[in-house]
């Protein structure tokens, strides 16, 4: 089993109830959850595992490694060791900002994102947190890549998990990492050559 403080797996708790906009507390919430999360990351979790987790069944055993991962990938970090390494940093910095949660966003949803210098892509919603790019300006996107994204804020970098690039995985992509992204949702062919403003 791996150690960790109970503190920190306190907050990924209510990390994943923000990002889900609701609080996991009965029966029901954790088999919904558990099927949200084995959709989205492909590993199983348990609604007994998850209610351990969240302290609703009270064991003295700490939450295995797989568990805590599992839980950092639904709310977008790598694993849990980023997470716990950003948590302080979670912790103390509200979103204030505009955001856009995917979970809020129907499928088919175009999301136009630009960043500096000249980069603009237009990303179509494919559901359960993935995305394809539409179409793509000045970018290293290309159209047909594919990732998921689970929050877009204005003027902070946009972090994408699990890009596939000309049929390649390749893991991890940031844009907009000096000046942040701003977003919009368009239609169709909405993609213009503007360059964003500082």
């Amino acid at each position: 089993m791996y150690l960790c403080g109970m503190k920190t797996v306190k907050d990924l708790c209510r990390f994943v109830e923000d990002n889900v906009g609701r609080e996991i507390k009965t029966p029901k919430d954790f088999d919904w959850l558990a099927s949200r999360i084995v959709r989205r990351t492909r590993t199983y979790l348990s609604p007994t595992t998850l209610k351990r987790t969240w302290g609703y069944i009270k064991d003295e055993h700490q939450q295995s490694r797989t568990t805590l991962d599992a839980l950092a990938r639904f709310v977008g970090y790598t694993d849990w060791v980023e997470f716990e390494s950003q948590a302080d940093e979670v912790q103390s910095n509200p979103i204030v900002a505009p955001h856009l949660r995917t979970i809020d966003l129907a499928e088919d949803t175009l999301l136009q994102v630009r960043w500096q210098p000249n980069r603009q892509c237009l990303f179509l919603y494919l559901g359960e947190g993935k995305f394809v790019v539409r179409e793509s300006l000045n970018s290293k996107l290309h159209v047909g890549d594919t990732f998921s994204c689970n929050l877009f804020i204005e003027r902070e970098p946009l972090y994408l998990n699990n890009v596939v690039h000309d049929g390649r995985t390749m893991g991890l992509y940031v844009a907009g990492k000096k000046g942040g992204i701003t977003f919009q949702a368009v239609k169709e062919g909405d993609l213009n050559s503007e360059a964003p403003e500082e």
